[in-house]
């Protein structure tokens, strides 16, 4: 697929580079684009079930999470970028306003002692602070521009196949994360 002059495989090349950043430390890229959450290999046994190796193929020892965009479809108009999603919501925030910090709460939470909040509607924890240090002390991003990000997102997801992504799901252990988040919601539902 190539729209303009950017293709699929350019996206997922950039994407597995040897960029690796914290998530406060890269710098804010303009416009759209799709962005990879690395971890720490030896960490993947942290979460329950175990998450599965799917190797960063320049940095060693970094294995593949999840995959995201940035803006959403329709979503041209906002003023929230790359810096407000990996800052606000992923690495810190809560986990009602991401999937991949809901998803690896769900795993991580027996390792990390977490514990639900019970009565709300959506799923969130009494105290995020051990999820929040978990993914700075073990997790990177990189990142590759690109305009209008979701025509490539269903086709970057199933070449990458990350673990943690739910839809459109290009991992067998998807179905172990919606598991995962099922038995979450059911913790803190009312």
């Amino acid at each position: 697929m190539t729209i303009g002059s950017t293709t699929v495989a350019q996206i997922v090349a950039r994407l597995r580079g040897a960029g690796l950043h914290p998530p406060g430390e890269l710098m804010s890229p303009e416009g759209g684009g799709i962005y990879a959450w690395w971890a720490r290999r030896e960490r993947l046994g942290d979460a329950n079930p175990i998450i599965p190796i799917v190797s960063h193929p320049v940095a060693l020892g970094w294995s593949l999470l999840y995959v995201g965009l940035v803006p959403r479809e329709g979503k041209l108009e906002t003023k929230r970028g790359f810096s407000d999603r990996m800052g606000k919501d992923h690495s810190s925030g809560n986990i009602g306003g991401s999937t991949f910090r809901q998803s690896l709460g769900a795993l991580l939470i027996g390792h990390l002692a977490l514990r639900p909040r019970p009565g709300l509607d959506r799923p969130r924890f009494l105290d995020e602070e051990m999820l929040t240090r978990w993914i700075e002390a073990n997790c990177a991003v990189t990142f590759a521009s690109c305009s209008q990000p979701w025509i490539f997102e269903e086709a970057v997801i199933a070449e990458m196949r990350a673990p943690l992504n739910l839809k459109p799901a290009g991992h067998e252990f998807s179905h172990a994360v919606e598991s995962a988040r099922g038995a979450l919601r059911r913790a803190c539902g009312p």
